[in-house]
């Protein structure tokens, strides 16, 4: 077939064809089944909002607590009885961009001595405490405690290759953490996530168990706005954009969502976001693709393949596959060999099913 014109064409050329959505709707995970969710959001690549999936989790009752005026926050002090030896990356939210470079690992009960000793906003700028905007963001707890069954992912989203995948290949001895896609975030209030597109494009669900948390979301079709003249770069945070780089950026037109506690966000495919906490929080997310967007990270690896082969001015090394495929991994999470392994995998998998059914 011929090779789509421009900067990640074959993705473009997938996002002509989604339907178009303006809105998040609402919905109590009770009332909506998991083929409900399939049909109307999950395969047609639309966001939805479930409350109520939470209860009766083990996190949510271990790691959040009532305050005095009923709602529910962080308990970072049983977090760090709990979880005070594991190690997390933190984030600066103040650094200039949110880089492997910018994080630091930490044990979790040193983050939380940093939590007790921020600075309280009501005394204003000039108050006492650290002032420092410190995020605990990817943190693979399922791998680090999985002895500790801290909640079950909603049947909505149980159908879940990538991670399948992942956890078939750690029994086969492959590294630890290589791959995880399961995360616990901590973050107090004002901390955020800088506008991004999930890994591989894939789907990702996050359930906020305490705080409240502001998505601004971008329908894939209007996404094209975010860049600049290099058709490359993105804006860290939509609201605060360079004009002058970014020129069409308010032309995006976010979809603002104001996520609860007790609530899971189903984001699709290619829909790029930013999240603020917007009071303190805690939260499970996880990264996961199945038949529904496999296309969609199909088409991200062949251009970032095809990116990766203008980059190299080598001809020789632009034809050098081992080279070209290790730069893909590098910068799309994963490489040729990787999806095909995630596809077989799933195969095997609904096969077995299928005979046992």
């Amino acid at each position: 077939a011929p090779v789509p014109a421009g900067p990640m064409a074959h993705v473009a050329a997938e996002v002509a064809a989604l339907p178009r959505c303006e809105t998040v709707p609402t919905i109590d995970a009770s009332e909506l089944s998991a083929a409900e969710f399939a049909e109307r959001f999950m395969r047609p690549n639309k966001p939805v909002l479930l409350t109520g999936v939470s209860n009766g989790w083990r996190c949510r009752s271990e790691w959040t607590r009532e305050d005095q005026s009923g709602e529910r926050v962080p308990d970072i002090s049983r977090m760090s009885d709990l979880f005070g030896d594991a190690k997390v990356l933190v984030v600066d939210c103040d650094a200039p961009l949110d880089t492997d470079l910018s994080r630091q690992e930490m044990p979790f009960r040193e983050y939380a001595r940093y939590w007790h000793a921020r600075r309280d906003d009501s005394r204003g700028k000039d108050g006492e405490g650290d002032a420092r905007l410190l995020y605990c963001k990817d943190w693979t707890f399922a791998e680090d405690f999985p002895d500790y069954p801290a909640y079950e992912t909603p049947p909505h989203f149980a159908d879940d290759w990538l991670n399948e995948y992942w956890d078939e290949q750690r029994v086969k001895g492959v590294g630890r953490r290589l791959g995880s896609h399961r995360f616990v975030y901590v973050g107090g209030k004002g901390t955020d996530t800088p506008l991004h597109a999930d890994v591989l494009r894939s789907f990702s669900w996050s359930v906020n168990l305490a705080g409240k948390k502001r998505w601004l979301m971008v329908p894939p079709h209007r996404a094209h706005h975010l860049v600049d003249a290099s058709g490359e770069r993105r804006p860290k945070d939509i609201e605060r954009a360079d004009v002058d780089r970014f020129p069409r950026s308010a032309s995006s037109a976010p979809i603002v969502v104001e996520q609860p506690g007790d609530s899971a966000l189903f984001v699709p495919s290619c829909w790029y976001h930013q999240v603020r906490n917007e009071t303190d929080c805690v939260s499970v997310n996880h990264n996961w693709l199945n038949a529904a967007n496999a296309r969609l990270s199909w088409a991200m690896l062949r251009d970032e393949l095809a990116s990766v082969r203008a980059g190299l001015a080598d001809p020789d090394d632009a034809g050098d596959g081992v080279l070209c495929q290790s730069l893909v991994e590098r910068r799309a999470g994963a490489d040729f060999k990787t999806f095909a392994g995630i596809l077989a995998s799933a195969a095997r998998r609904h096969g077995k099913r299928a005979l046992d059914a």
